[in-house]
């Protein structure tokens, strides 16, 4: 490995300093060599690897550099990632826990807000999609407990499905992702089917406070069309 400051160090013989001119496209006009790049992009656009490979014609040399980049550990401290998990997952559990010492009455509720993130991840957010996917389980660890001993207490997870711009967080929300993809906010709303209003949220939670009492399943996301059991 170089210094720290250095280039990534190269596979192969011949000068370094060289070898990063070919890689830069900034070979000497009397050098004869090519270059080849392959980009390749997964996980939404959150991991990028490159392979770059060159050769000296006049010089029978060869160089390859690989590179792997992860978009979130570029920006976010571990201490940003962790926010949501101080957060929301930190209040789900002491919540659930309280409610299962004390304990609530029989028959009594306990409803928690996760989010769709939780299910389909959420790449420029951190640590929101685990810690929301976490409060699933939270809720369905509890559930188990007041069932063994026979509590009576009911614990779910909602997990309303899309992002809402008609929220303030919404509209920050989509403006954030359609700058990460590169499209106007219009085009990424246009692109989210069957998506939930803040009334959706309200009525489904309603309902499950008032009428899921003898429903099985602990987790459930909330759609335009309705409320689903979360895989």
């Amino acid at each position: 490995m170089g210094k720290p400051d250095d280039p990534l160090p190269l596979l192969g013989h011949g000068p370094r300093p060289q070898q990063e001119d070919l890689l830069s496209n900034q070979l000497a006009p009397d050098m004869q060599g090519a270059s080849l790049r392959i980009n390749y992009k997964a996980w939404n656009e959150t991991l990028e690897s490159e392979l770059a490979a060159v050769a000296w014609f006049n010089k029978g040399d060869t160089a390859i550099r690989p590179k792997v980049t992860y978009a979130f550990t570029d920006e976010l401290t571990w201490e940003e990632f962790a926010v949501n998990w101080e957060t929301d997952v930190k209040m789900t559990f002491s919540f659930c826990r309280e409610a299962l010492r004390l304990p609530l009455a029989p028959g009594a509720t306990v409803i928690v807000i996760s989010s769709g993130a939780a299910l389909g991840g959420s790449p420029i957010s951190g640590g929101y999609a685990g810690a929301k996917r976490t409060q699933m389980f939270i809720a369905n660890y509890a559930q188990k407990e007041s069932d063994r001993l026979r509590l009576g207490v009911r614990f779910f997870a909602l997990a309303p499905a899309c992002i809402m711009p008609d929220t303030e967080l919404g509209r920050f929300a989509v403006e954030s992702y359609a700058r990460y993809l590169g499209i106007s906010p219009v085009e990424f709303v246009h692109g989210m089917s069957s998506r939930q209003t803040p009334e959706d949220v309200a009525n489904a939670t309603a309902e499950v406070a008032t009428h899921f009492t003898d429903c099985s399943g602990s987790a459930f996301t909330i759609s335009g069309e309705g409320l689903t059991p979360a895989g």
